[in-house]
């Protein structure tokens, strides 16, 4: 049954700020109607014939074999992945315009107080190579670039006026679902510096030097949602949520790495 219809905005009443539901104001929110219960069972198992990912990919590779004392090879991906959900796919209606038509981004990573995060990028860049110097050193480099992964944002909306008392609230999207503000994009460089040194007859030594994120990026790559907080529409009170997109983790900072192998 329909809730109510999202506000245009909500003010925390204690500091004077305003938030805006942006995309989400004025649409309908549901919640269970009266007669409803809820069951032990939170999944669904069998989809309706018009519920379906798609995904969308065009990579493009290329190498350049080691001759002439040095090689190369890379790849450029775009990709989309979307979801739909069709006429009967779903079982509450509120968030359907926001997710879609829209992009599929699975929550992944999270564990040993890292987040979640919902993980899917457009574009994807590979480069790696290496260059064979004089004297049996070797340089070798890698790249890697992606486009950064999405932040969701919604607001919580409850009415204690309502006939369920198992179901007065709803969380709602406040924009499309991968629309709005992402994580910047993720882009780090590695390098390698070997000195080979033969001993014995079939014997090598190598002495290496790796520099892991060369330049010493500080890239956020996991941080809280956008939660505006929980309005209270009985009372007409908006409570925000203070933790709101707060950084959870970051690229990690330049290491440096000597090591020696041997071969025989």
């Amino acid at each position: 049954m329909v809730a109510g219809t999202v506000p245009a905005s909500f003010v925390d009443k204690a500091t004077g700020k305003t938030y805006s539901a942006e995309q989400a104001a004025g649409k309908p929110w549901y919640v269970l109607k009266p007669d409803v219960t809820y069951t032990p069972y939170r999944y669904y198992t069998n989809w309706n014939t018009d519920r379906k990912n798609v995904y969308y990919g065009l990579d493009f590779r290329f190498i350049k074999r080691l001759s002439n004392r040095w090689m190369l090879n890379g790849s450029f991906s775009l990709q989309n992945q979307v979801q739909y959900y069709g006429e009967k796919g779903y079982a509450d209606p509120t968030n359907i315009w926001a997710l879609d038509g829209q992009i599929y981004a699975p929550s992944l990573g999270g564990g040993s107080g890292k987040l979640s995060q919902p993980a899917f990028s457009r574009w994807l860049v590979k480069l790696s190579g290496l260059y064979q110097l004089p004297l049996d050193f070797n340089v070798s480099m890698t790249l890697f670039g992606r486009q950064g992964f999405i932040i969701p944002a919604t607001v919580t909306l409850v009415d204690n006026r309502l006939p369920n008392p198992l179901s007065r609230r709803n969380t709602i999207y406040i924009r499309p679902y991968g629309t709005g503000e992402r994580l910047p994009n993720m882009w780090y460089a590695n390098l390698r510096v070997e000195k080979m040194i033969p001993f014995g007859e079939r014997g090598k030594a190598y002495l290496t030097a790796d520099v892991f994120n060369v330049f010493n990026a500080h890239t956020m790559n996991r941080r809280r949602a956008i939660f505006l907080g929980t309005y209270y529409v009985d009372s007409d009170r908006f409570v925000p949520y203070p933790r709101s997109g707060e950084p959870n983790e970051i690229l990690n900072p330049r290491v440096v790495r000597f090591g020696l192998r041997f071969e025989f």
